[in-house]
Protein backbone atom coordinates (compact mmCIF):
# COMPACT_ATOMS: atom_id res chain seq x y z
CA UNK A 1 0.00 0.00 0.00
CA UNK A 2 1.16 3.37 -0.83
CA UNK A 3 2.29 5.92 2.52
CA UNK A 4 -0.55 7.22 3.89
CA UNK A 5 -1.16 11.04 5.12
CA UNK A 6 -3.28 12.35 7.28
CA UNK A 7 -3.84 15.99 7.71
CA UNK A 8 -6.04 18.72 8.63
CA UNK A 9 -8.64 19.03 6.52
CA UNK A 10 -8.79 21.90 3.69
CA UNK A 11 -10.33 24.35 0.79
CA UNK A 12 -9.23 22.35 -2.62
CA UNK A 13 -10.18 18.53 -0.54
CA UNK A 14 -13.82 18.81 -2.16
CA UNK A 15 -13.64 16.65 -4.43
CA UNK A 16 -11.62 13.77 -2.70
CA UNK A 17 -14.41 14.03 0.17
CA UNK A 18 -17.47 14.14 -2.23
CA UNK A 19 -16.06 10.61 -3.72
CA UNK A 20 -15.43 9.23 -0.27
CA UNK A 21 -19.33 10.54 0.73
CA UNK A 22 -20.70 9.02 -2.06
CA UNK A 23 -18.75 5.80 -2.37
CA UNK A 24 -20.49 5.19 1.47
CA UNK A 25 -24.04 6.77 0.47
CA UNK A 26 -23.79 4.41 -2.14
CA UNK A 27 -22.57 1.07 0.37
CA UNK A 28 -24.91 2.20 3.07
CA UNK A 29 -27.54 2.43 0.60
CA UNK A 30 -27.42 -0.71 -0.15
CA UNK A 31 -28.27 -2.20 2.98
CA UNK A 32 -30.98 0.17 3.93
CA UNK A 33 -32.10 1.55 1.00
CA UNK A 34 -35.25 2.88 3.17
CA UNK A 35 -32.97 4.93 5.11
CA UNK A 36 -30.19 5.97 3.06
CA UNK A 37 -29.16 7.55 -0.03
CA UNK A 38 -26.23 7.89 -2.45
CA UNK A 39 -25.76 11.67 -2.19
CA UNK A 40 -26.46 13.74 -5.30
CA UNK A 41 -23.16 14.82 -6.70
CA UNK A 42 -24.09 17.93 -8.21
CA UNK A 43 -22.38 20.49 -6.71
CA UNK A 44 -21.30 18.10 -3.73
CA UNK A 45 -17.35 18.93 -4.42
CA UNK A 46 -17.98 23.35 -3.72
CA UNK A 47 -20.53 22.32 -0.78
CA UNK A 48 -17.39 20.28 0.67
CA UNK A 49 -15.47 23.01 -0.33
CA UNK A 50 -17.72 25.66 1.06
CA UNK A 51 -18.51 23.55 4.46
CA UNK A 52 -14.67 23.49 5.26
CA UNK A 53 -13.63 27.29 4.16
CA UNK A 54 -16.49 27.93 6.99
CA UNK A 55 -15.42 25.45 9.09
CA UNK A 56 -11.90 26.72 9.08
CA UNK A 57 -12.99 30.95 9.57
CA UNK A 58 -14.89 29.68 12.65
CA UNK A 59 -11.47 28.13 14.14
CA UNK A 60 -13.94 26.07 16.65
CA UNK A 61 -11.27 24.29 18.89
CA UNK A 62 -13.96 21.47 19.92
CA UNK A 63 -14.19 20.38 16.07
CA UNK A 64 -11.57 18.46 13.88
CA UNK A 65 -12.11 17.44 10.35
CA UNK A 66 -8.42 15.24 9.40
CA UNK A 67 -8.46 13.81 6.15
CA UNK A 68 -6.04 10.62 4.60
CA UNK A 69 -3.71 11.02 1.87
CA UNK A 70 -2.76 8.89 -0.46
CA UNK A 71 -0.60 10.06 -4.18
CA UNK A 72 -1.72 13.52 -3.06
CA UNK A 73 -5.31 12.37 -3.01
CA UNK A 74 -8.16 12.66 -0.66
CA UNK A 75 -9.36 8.83 0.46
CA UNK A 76 -10.87 9.12 3.40
CA UNK A 77 -11.71 11.32 6.27
CA UNK A 78 -13.51 11.84 10.02
CA UNK A 79 -15.18 14.58 12.13
CA UNK A 80 -15.07 15.15 15.55
CA UNK A 81 -15.84 17.41 18.01
CA UNK A 82 -15.07 17.52 22.04
CA UNK A 83 -18.19 17.45 24.18
CA UNK A 84 -17.42 18.93 27.49
CA UNK A 85 -19.96 17.53 31.20
CA UNK A 86 -23.59 17.99 30.90
CA UNK A 87 -24.52 20.20 33.41
CA UNK A 88 -27.10 17.88 34.53
CA UNK A 89 -24.87 14.87 34.19
CA UNK A 90 -25.44 14.02 38.26
CA UNK A 91 -28.79 13.46 37.09
CA UNK A 92 -28.44 11.58 33.88
CA UNK A 93 -27.95 7.24 33.71
CA UNK A 94 -25.70 7.40 31.61
CA UNK A 95 -21.66 8.38 33.35
CA UNK A 96 -20.28 9.37 30.19
CA UNK A 97 -22.41 12.39 30.56
CA UNK A 98 -20.00 13.71 33.00
CA UNK A 99 -17.18 13.38 30.88
CA UNK A 100 -15.45 14.93 28.65
CA UNK A 101 -15.79 13.07 25.95
CA UNK A 102 -15.23 12.68 21.68
CA UNK A 103 -18.06 12.42 19.55
CA UNK A 104 -16.76 10.89 16.06
CA UNK A 105 -19.62 12.35 13.75
CA UNK A 106 -18.41 11.19 10.36
CA UNK A 107 -16.06 8.64 9.17
CA UNK A 108 -15.87 7.45 5.34
CA UNK A 109 -13.05 6.12 3.05
CA UNK A 110 -13.30 5.90 -0.71
CA UNK A 111 -14.62 2.20 -1.51
CA UNK A 112 -11.14 1.72 -3.79
CA UNK A 113 -9.18 2.61 -0.23
CA UNK A 114 -11.22 -0.37 2.25
CA UNK A 115 -9.71 -2.27 4.31
CA UNK A 116 -6.35 -1.20 4.52
CA UNK A 117 -6.38 0.53 7.65
CA UNK A 118 -6.81 3.80 6.44
CA UNK A 119 -10.00 4.56 8.70
CA UNK A 120 -8.18 2.89 11.73
CA UNK A 121 -5.33 5.39 11.03
CA UNK A 122 -8.07 8.20 10.86
CA UNK A 123 -9.73 7.18 14.04
CA UNK A 124 -6.28 7.13 16.31
CA UNK A 125 -5.66 10.52 14.91
CA UNK A 126 -9.19 11.93 15.82
CA UNK A 127 -8.05 9.93 19.57
CA UNK A 128 -5.05 11.41 19.68
CA UNK A 129 -6.36 15.08 18.97
CA UNK A 130 -9.16 14.34 21.72
CA UNK A 131 -7.24 13.32 24.02
CA UNK A 132 -5.07 16.31 23.55
CA UNK A 133 -8.41 18.39 24.74
CA UNK A 134 -9.25 16.22 28.43
CA UNK A 135 -10.89 13.81 26.42
CA UNK A 136 -10.89 9.96 27.88
CA UNK A 137 -13.95 8.72 26.11
CA UNK A 138 -14.97 8.27 22.67
CA UNK A 139 -18.15 7.77 21.45
CA UNK A 140 -19.50 6.61 17.61
CA UNK A 141 -23.13 7.36 17.01
CA UNK A 142 -24.37 4.14 14.39
CA UNK A 143 -27.41 4.42 12.68
CA UNK A 144 -29.37 0.96 12.67
CA UNK A 145 -32.09 0.50 10.52
CA UNK A 146 -35.14 -1.45 12.30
Amino acid sequence: MADVLIRDVRVGDGEGLATCWIDIGRYVATLSPVHFQVPDADGLVAWFDELTARRIRKADADRCEFVAEVDGRVVGFVGARVLQPMDSSSRQVMRELSQIRAEVTVLAVSEAHRRQGIGTRLMETVEQWARGRGADLATVDPVFPI
